[in-house]
């Protein structure tokens, strides 16, 4: 069941057959620190499989990892997804995996076009045009968390464009 009393579930994210869900469930640890990981769950015979927690290379221990962003191509999948892992530019970023085989590659960070010593947040990636939109606290913008845009694809970036009025204000 991919609902839980346990945990709070939020940000999914399917393939483009819809056959495939990622998401991210977040639970409190004892010091009341959220902490989250990325799940999956296929759907089979009409009905959503028993989630499984994707692999400690995306998970990676004593880190948060959230709001995925699947973009699927012929051979291989990209994943996309934010983390405060170790070894990021900032505090939260927004780092891929590619996905082929039934396995993982280990997560790349997407760099310092787009991450900074901020939060970059809730990545999607438009495949057929070629652009990341994105949030960040960091980026020059009219308010502290605005909406973002560049070219390229994992990680090869043109450069960073706010979407300016009135998609962003002087408003998170």
């Amino acid at each position: 069941m991919i609902n839980s009393h346990k945990t709070f579930n939020s940000n999914f994210c399917f393939n483009d057959d819809k056959s495939e869900l990622i998401y991210s469930r977040c639970k409190r640890d004892e010091n009341s620190e959220l902490h989250c990981d990325l799940w999956k769950s296929s759907f089979v015979k009409n009905a959503w499989t028993k989630p499984v927690k994707l692999p400690d290379v995306i998970n990676e221990e004593g880190s948060s990892t959230v709001q995925p962003f699947l973009v699927t191509y012929p051979n291989y999948q990209v994943l996309y997804f934010v983390s405060n892992r170790k070894n990021g530019i900032g505090g939260f970023d927004i780092w891929y995996s590619v996905y082929k085989n039934n396995r993982f590659e280990y997560p790349v960070n997407v760099g310092s076009v787009i991450n900074t010593e901020g939060n970059e947040v809730t990545p999607f990636y438009d495949k057929n045009n070629g652009i990341l939109y994105f949030s960040s606290d960091e980026h020059l913008g009219i308010g502290d968390y605005d909406i973002f845009y560049v070219p390229g694809s994992m990680s090869h970036w043109g450069e960073v464009s706010n979407m300016g009025v009135p998609f962003n204000s002087n408003y998170n």
